[in-house]
């Protein structure tokens, strides 16, 4: 049997589809509900679906990229502040 919402191939029992998650219905279709247009219009449809949509590793890369820019430049705020300044100096001064 195959899914009428994406045409992956499903066990004859299932309630659910494996790939789109859809509720299947196995009283209201069979294998041959669907002619060949059908079929390939809804892989067109199914495999636009997959393509949409922003790539998670890049958002991922993009907010590690701006997270240590921001974290560098504090960092050289901090360092270049004079109380800051005077208080490190102290500090390894002791050493």
């Amino acid at each position: 049997m195959f899914c009428p919402y994406c045409n992956e191939e499903i066990r004859d029992d299932s309630v659910f589809c494996g790939d789109c998650g859809k509720r299947i219905d196995s009283s209201s279709f069979s294998d041959t509900d669907f002619s060949q247009e059908e079929n390939l219009s809804q892989e067109d449809t199914a495999h636009q679906k997959k393509k949409k949509g922003f790539p998670l590793w890049i958002g991922i890369l993009g907010c590690g990229c701006l997270t240590l820019v921001v974290v560098v430049l504090i960092i050289i705020v901090l360092l270049f502040t004079t109380p800051l300044k005077v208080i490190i100096m102290d500090f390894l001064k002791g050493f």
